[in-house]
């Protein structure tokens, strides 16, 4: 049986019309495929990027190797509680867990409390460690003894200080 296709005005046999059907088909789930994917990447990255559309915005800026070898340099042999200010994905934190500091962290980003958490529980640091999403300038710091603060120049002033 042949049927006609109305812009062409070409006949096409049942198989050739089955062919253009499932090829649009297949067109049809593959834009939605790329499309969703597309959605869920911003979904997905959403939660960090944010932040920085806030008044005062502070960036999640994750600590480079050297800057976590010097915190653990320098938290080697003190005793007492840490706290990380602003403390991220919490690779500060479970690092100073892993090395025996019962440490905390305070960041206002709620997504990324939630992957340290996940991220301390899976690495079986969960016991050495706290993470709280709180604006990091209304902690009570009385309870540490020691402090981590990662500023950025917008956040720091410097004046009446030689340093």
């Amino acid at each position: 049986m042949q049927k006609v296709h109305a812009r062409a005005r070409v006949s096409m046999s049942d198989e050739e019309v089955a062919r253009k059907e499932s090829l649009r088909r297949l067109g049809l789930a593959v834009g939605c495929a790329i499309g969703g994917i597309g959605a869920g990447i911003m979904v997905l990255a959403l939660p960090f990027v944010s932040p920085g559309f806030r008044k005062f915005a502070l960036p999640y800026v994750p600590a480079t190797p050297v800057q976590l070898e010097s915190v653990l340099c320098h938290m080697r042999g003190r005793p007492g509680r840490v706290v990380d200010l602003g403390s991220g994905d919490g690779r500060v934190v479970m690092d100073l867990a892993r090395q025996g500091h019962y440490a905390v962290g305070y960041e206002l980003n709620v997504w990324l409390v939630l992957y340290s958490r996940c991220r301390a529980l899976l690495t079986g640091v969960h016991r050495n460690t706290e993470f709280h999403r709180k604006d990091l300038w209304k902690v009570d710091l009385a309870k540490y003894e020691n402090i981590i603060f990662f500023g950025v120049e917008s956040m720091v002033s410097t004046r009446g200080c030689d340093w």
